[in-house]
């Protein structure tokens, strides 16, 4: 096991009022400090959009993880068939270990056999 940290481990610093205040944090940031608390995984989650970022930025966190010497791990929120191909691009990108979600979201509540039908048609995908 190793120890780590993510991005709501500074959940507050990835709020949008801390980024409207300039007070934010990035996600370079956030491996800069993973590298000098000496802890070995970042996992980037929902509250830190990184299904917004173009390829080239996930790529480069990506290099810079792996520099620090330090595995990503991505986390979503809102288990859907579109939601999660959005995620598996981004975890291609990042080359990451392991892909957490939270299954619900604010206005998302999927019935269990929606979750396990959606779950076994990925495993094909979750496995690339």
């Amino acid at each position: 096991m190793k120890l780590g940290i993510g991005s709501y481990t500074y959940g507050w610093a990835f709020s949008e009022a801390a980024a409207g205040a300039g007070r934010g944090m990035d996600l370079p940031e956030l491996i800069r400090r993973a590298g000098g608390l000496g802890v070995g995984v970042v996992q980037i989650a929902d509250n830190a959009a990184p299904e917004r970022l173009p390829e080239a930025r996930l790529e480069a966190l990506a290099e810079q993880a792996a520099e620090a010497g330090i595995e990503l791990e991505l986390g979503g929120r809102g288990l859907t068939r579109e939601n999660l191909d959005r995620h598996l691009s981004v975890a291609r990108h990042l080359g990451v270990s392991l892909l957490r979600f939270v299954i619900d979201g604010d206005a998302y509540r999927p019935p269990v056999g929606e979750v396990v039908t959606l779950l076994r048609q990925a495993v094909p995908r979750l496995r690339d």
